[in-house]
């Protein structure tokens, strides 16, 4: 067994992506599998014909995130991301990336405190 330690947590998502050149506009679809605050793991690429240390954007409904391909072998690709992701960016793609909404803070509110009378 091979322990691999990494520098940031790695999270699943499991969503459609596409991946786009900034150079020439090649792009081909995949599956983002997982997403860390410095890069992604993408599956699928079977007919891509994207090489190690290639410019990619990975796009998902407005979302882009500009990076290059680290390695890619046998249609999965590794891809480290242009500039690293703070936790509260990695938080708001995760959740729409998952499909999930974006909950509001809870609003504090003043306690109630209960008043009796006396009868009389």
């Amino acid at each position: 067994m091979i322990l691999t330690i990494r520098a940031h947590k790695r999270y699943a998502v499991r969503q459609s992506i596409c991946l786009r050149s900034p150079l020439d506009g090649r792009h081909c679809s995949g599956l983002l599998v997982e997403l860390s605050s410095e890069g992604c793991r993408v599956s699928g690429l079977t007919d891509s014909d994207f090489l190690a240390d290639d410019e990619i954007i990975v796009e998902h409904d407005g979302m882009k995130l500009p990076g290059r391909i680290r390695w890619i072998e046998a249609g999965v690709a590794g891809v480290r991301l242009a500039r690293l992701m703070m936790a509260k960016e990695l938080s708001v793609h995760l959740t729409h990336l998952r499909g999930e909404e974006l909950s509001a803070p809870p609003v504090a509110r003043p306690q109630r405190s209960a008043v009796f009378r006396q009868a009389g």
